[in-house]
């Protein structure tokens, strides 16, 4: 993940990597965004909440969708 030297020097610290994931998410997301791609994924950046809920929905009635689980914990206090 740190592999373009963006990780803090000689850390183990998991807040410290974690501090340094955040300060380069302009870099890694769409790192990220690419490998998901790459493998059939799909990625979907929403600018506001009301973005994120709006695609949401049309993933679910577009697939007739009836169950959704969430992968995060804190996604729907985000959103």
């Amino acid at each position: 993940m740190f592999a373009a030297g963006l990780a803090p020097k000689g850390s183990n610290d998991p807040y410290a990597l974690r501090r340094a994931a955040i300060a380069n998410l302009d870099i890694l997301l769409p790192r990220l965004a690419d490998r998901i791609t790459a493998r059939g994924g799909h990625v979907f950046f929403a600018a506001t909440a009301d973005d994120a809920i709006a695609y949401t929905l049309e993933v679910v009635q577009q697939y007739d969708i009836r169950r959704v689980v969430k992968g995060k914990s804190m996604v729907t206090e985000e959103i």
